[in-house]
């Protein structure tokens, strides 16, 4: 991750509440972080046809060993994001959002389909595998740690990326977009 979008983040957050207009003040900080690390690792490995699948993934020491490294880097990552959050106004709201599975349920190109699982065991682990926990735990377990408030965009995509992934087979369409904000919204009335 690249800390500058959090440090810009931050830097906003502290000038618009730190000033004279109670007008621009941020009310809430909503975070969604990772998702380019898993996608930078799939990029890498799956794509280059190094570990095209959850059974080939699991057998090769290069690509176990990275994405142990993307996991293990992403939990200080997550935690010093959230500090700088904190640290800027601790009075504002930050709601953090699990990442959802943009592959849930197939999208009908065989080659994608073939890394679905390998996207589900990165995001929510596997048990019996050396990853039984995903990006989404180390994303909840914090969220909860620290008491904020936690969106868990993970089950709302489950099995919809037909129906709320974009063309791109990463972003979410409009539809998702709207599961997104309906989410947010809910959460923090």
């Amino acid at each position: 991750m690249d800390s500058g979008y959090v440090d810009a983040a931050a830097a906003l957050v502290g000038y618009r509440n730190g000033d004279d207009d109670p007008d621009n003040d941020a009310k809430l900080v909503t975070l969604e972080i990772g998702g380019n690390d898993l996608l930078n690792l799939f990029d890498d490995l799956v794509l280059s046809g190094t570990c095209p699948g959850l059974k080939e993934f699991l057998a090769e020491p290069e690509c176990v060993d990275t994405l142990r490294q993307t996991l293990e880097r992403f939990q200080p990552t997550l935690s010093l994001a959230l500090d700088r959050l904190q640290e800027v106004d601790s009075e504002v709201p930050i709601v953090v959002m699990t990442l959802y599975n943009p592959l849930s349920g197939g999208i009908g190109l065989a080659a994608v389909d073939a890394i679905e699982q390998l996207a589900e065991m990165s995001l929510e682990g596997l048990p019996d595998t050396p990853f039984p926990e995903g990006l989404n735990d180390i994303i909840r377990r914090e969220t909860e740690e620290r008491n904020l408030i936690l969106v868990d965009l993970y089950p709302l995509f489950e099995s919809k990326a037909n129906e709320y992934i974009a063309h791109d087979f990463i972003h979410p369409n409009d539809g998702g977009h709207e599961v997104v904000a309906e989410a947010v919204l809910e959460a923090v009335r």
